[in-house]
Formats: C-alpha cells, sequence, structure tokens
C-alpha cells in the first residue's frame, strides 16, 4: 500500500462531490474550518453541480475526482459530502492514473465505493473521516484525529479496546484494514468492482438500516463469497441501527445478529471501534495494516512487514 504524503500549512485541497449536492450556506460554514487548519480549498464544478439527485453527471463527477489527483496544485482530495452516487464513477475512472499521483483521500459513506476501489485497484491508503459538510460541527476528538492524520503519519490509535462478539478460530489475526458503509459494500457483490479481501481485516459501518436489513446485506456478502479469506470483522458505530418499526418486538440485538451470521465462518468479530456515521466519530486510515488480538481484547497497529501485511510506501511531496 502506498501512503500519500502528508499535509502541511499552505497546502492545497481539492474538494469534489462524487455524489450528492450540498446547500451552499452548509458549504460556507466549512470555511472557517480549513482557515484554522492553515489549508486552501478549492471546490471543484461538482461542487456547485445539479443533476437529478447527483452533484453533477456522472462525468462532471468523474473528471472532477481525476483532476482533483492529477492536478500537481492539489495536495489532496476532499470530498464534500455521502449520500449516493459514487459507485456511478467507477467504470470513469483510470485507477493507475490515480495510483501513479497518490494524495490524502478523505470521505466516508456512499465515498466507501471509492475507498475500496483506491485499495484493491490503486493500492492507496486512504482516510475514512468526516466530509466537507460535517466540518463546522466537529467535536474536538474527531478534529484531533482528523488533524492527525493530514499532517502526521496516519494511524489508529494506539491499542484501541475491542468488545469482542466471536474470538474466531485464531487468537489473534492481522491485516490491512479495508471497508466502510456495509450498504455500499454490499451493493457492490457480483460486479466488478467487488472487493478483494483475501488477508485483510473487514471495517464496516453503517447507519439508519433496520436490523432485517442488515441481516440481509450480511447475507449478501456470505452467499456471495466476498468473505472468503477474510482474516476478521471490525465493527464501527451503527447508527440508529434498530428493529424495523413495523416490528418492535422482534429481539434480535445487533450483536446477537453478527453472531448468528458470523460464527459458521470462524472469523473474530469485534465491535466498539470509535469510527462511522455517529457524531464525534474518529477519522480511519484504511489501508494500513493492524492486528486484532482476542487475548488482549485490543487493535493496534502493525508493522508494514508484519506477515500477510503488504510492504507499506510513504511518498514524499514534490514540494517538500
Amino acid at each position: 500500500m502506498v501512503l500519500p504524503p502528508p499535509l502541511r500549512p499552505g497546502s492545497r485541497v481539492a474538494v469534489v462531490a462524487p455524489s450528492f449536492p450540498l446547500e451552499t450556506d452548509l458549504l460556507a460554514a466549512a470555511r472557517p474550518f480549513f482557515s484554522s487548519l492553515g489549508l486552501t480549498p478549492v471546490f471543484l464544478p461538482s461542487c456547485f453541480a445539479r443533476h437529478g439527485w447527483f452533484s453533477g453527471t456522472d462525468r462532471l463527477r468523474a473528471a472532477d475526482v481525476r483532476r482533483a489527483f492529477t492536478d500537481p496544485a492539489f495536495d489532496a482530495v476532499f470530498c464534500l459530502r455521502g449520500g449516493y452516487g459514487a459507485a456511478r464513477l467507477l467504470p470513469l475512472l483510470d485507477f493507475a492514473e490515480l495510483a501513479a499521483n497518490p494524495k490524502l483521500f478523505l470521505g466516508y459513506s456512499d465515498i466507501t465505493a471509492l475507498h475500496l476501489a483506491l485499495q484493491n485497484r490503486a493500492g492507496l491508503v486512504t482516510l475514512h473521516g468526516p466530509m466537507v459538510s460535517e466540518f463546522a460541527s466537529l467535536r474536538p476528538p474527531a478534529l484531533s484525529s482528523l488533524a492527525s492524520c493530514l499532517f502526521c503519519r496516519p494511524s489508529i490509535p494506539r491499542s484501541l479496546p475491542l468488545r469482542y462478539i466471536l474470538p474466531g478460530t485464531k487468537p489473534a489475526v492481522q491485516g490491512p484494514v479495508v471497508g466502510g458503509s456495509l450498504s455500499v459494500l454490499a451493493s457492490l457483490s457480483g460486479t466488478p468492482w467487488q472487493p478483494r479481501l483475501e488477508g485483510c481485516l473487514l471495517f464496516l459501518e453503517d447507519v439508519g438500516e433496520p436490523l432485517y436489513r442488515i441481516d440481509r446485506m450480511l447475507t449478501t456478502l456470505i452467499q456471495a463469497g466476498v468473505l472468503e479469506g477474510c482474516r476478521g470483522i471490525l465493527l464501527g458505530s451503527f447508527w440508529d441501527c434498530k428493529p424495523s418499526g413495523r416490528h418492535l418486538s422482534w429481539n434480535y440485538s445487533l450483536p446477537e445478529l453478527f453472531r448468528e451470521r458470523l460464527a459458521p465462518l470462524g472469523l473474530p468479530a469485534a465491535g466498539g471501534l470509535p469510527f462511522g456515521h455517529h457524531p464525534g466519530a474518529l477519522t480511519l486510515p484504511l489501508g494500513l495494516c493492524c492486528r486484532m488480538d482476542a487475548a488482549s481484547g485490543l487493535l493496534t497497529p502493525a508493522g508494514a512487514e508484519a506477515d500477510g501485511c503488504p510492504p507499506r510506501r510513504e511518498r514524499r511531496s514534490p514540494r517538500q
């Protein structure tokens, strides 16, 4: 995996909108955040465009993503917001071209489609973290986590405690962390963009999904063979995910659901990660190697040369 160069005060950030549009007043509210970090944002045309429920046509949005990576004037790529639409851009992007121009890429939710492709097809470390639409309301822990990943070496907090749902058949496993939104990952099953998870730790999170739909998405991943070769499951927040409003008497809990669906796979599964759609969520570097240990109950960074982890290559900014 290639670790893009960090930012520094004065860096120029390209803001792109791969999915839904944003009201202009919310867009303006994010500008003071950039100033507070000494960053200069450049809002590309997709941030102001409209096409149906998208922020511009597929070609416009894809062209903005391509420009954000390939234009040497930009040091990072931040996503405006999520929603839906990022998966439509995948066939329009040349991931070898993006790999040749590694930059920090920030977003989550629907942006999961781009994260997965950037890991699988470009070999880039990316940042699962807050989008520009949320910058004005970031809480101090979330802001500190994001700034650390942008200006220093991206990493998870050391010795992050886990709540184990399943110990799995091995006491400790490690591999690069990949994933994001469960619903987006499930939607890619059976497509050319279905990710390869062999040797990986799969990170999952979501928001506002009834539990039966989470069951359906997990079943899709299992029956499509997406989880084959995966070494472990890491669960972030499943904010506002609960029984269907029409079936409140159903007595499944989320941990029970994950235990039932994942136990036959023999995979360790642990929750409690402070990443996802909840207020105050921290930034998670995707593509970095981590170790989950049922004995210690911790998630810790693992060396780039650890068993099963691809060597990590760091790129220096040509401006440094």
